[in-house]
């Protein structure tokens, strides 16, 4: 190669490179536009079956990745884990009681709530 293609070759990496740190540099702290200022997150209570398993220390949103989808979402989750054993009668309990989730999952006993129209089924 001679030395002209040789220099020019070199100008064109270096512009390559610096355009593409520039282009991978953090920006500035972008204003968000009006009217979207920042939501409290929803909350959301979860009743459901500890499956005979212990229970995670500290909730669910211990571990980085159920945190992350959480914020994200912008969902506070809830979740409250019943005894495996006597989770049909547990839940009774709370749904006849005034301490209702939004939502509860079903290993058979909702069937009696949903025909009551005390549930909605969202299968």
């Amino acid at each position: 190669m001679n030395k002209k293609l040789k220099a020019w070759l070199c100008v064109v990496c270096i512009a390559t490179m610096v355009s593409s740190l520039a282009a991978c540099s953090p920006k500035a702290k972008q204003e968000p536009a009006k009217g979207t200022e920042a939501k409290a997150p929803v909350k959301i209570k979860l009743l459901t079956s500890d499956g005979s398993q212990p229970v995670p220390k500290g909730g669910f949103a211990t571990s980085p990745e159920h945190k992350y989808i959480l914020e994200k979402t912008g969902i506070d989750l809830d979740i409250e884990f019943l005894a495996h054993g006597q989770y049909n009668d547990l839940l009774k309990m709370k749904l006849a009681g005034d301490d209702l989730p939004d939502a509860f999952m079903d290993f058979g006993v909702g069937n009696t709530f949903v025909a009551n129209g005390q549930a909605a089924d969202l299968t």
